[in-house]
């Protein structure tokens, strides 16, 4: 993880399992500071098959520290609402974004795959790579809280049977009085079965 060193704000790493081979290489860029104070982030994300089976991506999994040590995860089906299926020598990418309190953090995580032929799952990691300001390498400190605090996450995603189901959970109100607490779920299901699945 590297947490007593400067990181660069990019990352390459290739997982192997079995026949599957994927690279990923992650960049991050900084965008604004927006209205509400905080540090705004984009990021940039592309997969390339280097194996000999064709693979789909299943899920996702961000963490997300600020410099004060604050942590942020975000799980959910594919990316950007998608399940792509790369062949051999195939690419994909997308890009997404991040809000953090500092002008410098970092980010780490993986992606879920499944070899098509073989229904195997399995992880392909993403190193740990800065969230910096000036673009360049910055020493950022490595998850836990600040003040030693653990909480859970936010978010949850689960697969079964090629069947993804993101949760994604917000505080909307409390009643001090009540001692009342509203949530709001988000939910999505994505499914990358080829035939139709029933939600009951």
């Amino acid at each position: 993880m590297r947490c007593d060193e400067a990181i660069p704000p990019e990352s390459i790493f290739t997982t192997r399992e079995g026949d599957a081979t994927v690279t990923v290489h992650a960049k991050s860029s900084y965008r604004h500071l927006d209205d509400t104070g905080l540090h705004a982030f984009g990021y940039h994300v592309e997969f390339v098959n280097a194996g000999i089976s064709t693979v789909q991506l299943l899920s996702r999994h961000w963490v997300f520290v600020d410099a004060n040590g604050k942590v942020e995860e975000m799980k959910g089906p594919g990316a950007k609402g998608m399940l792509p299926i790369v062949k051999p020598g195939e690419k994909f990418s997308y890009s997404s974004g991040t809000r953090i309190a500092t002008e410098r953090g970092s980010m780490h995580g993986y992606f879920t795959f499944e070899a098509v032929a073989t229904g195997r799952v399995f992880s392909v990691r993403v190193g740990r790579l800065a969230l910096s300001s000036g673009g360049s390498s910055a020493l950022v400190p490595c998850a836990e809280a600040a003040d030693g605090t653990r909480t859970l996450p936010t978010t949850s995603v689960h697969s079964t049977d090629r069947v993804i189901v993101g949760a994604n959970t917000e505080l909307a109100s409390h009643d001090e009085d009540m001692h009342t607490y509203s949530f709001s779920v988000d939910l999505q299901v994505n499914n990358a079965r080829s035939e139709p699945v029933y939600i009951s």
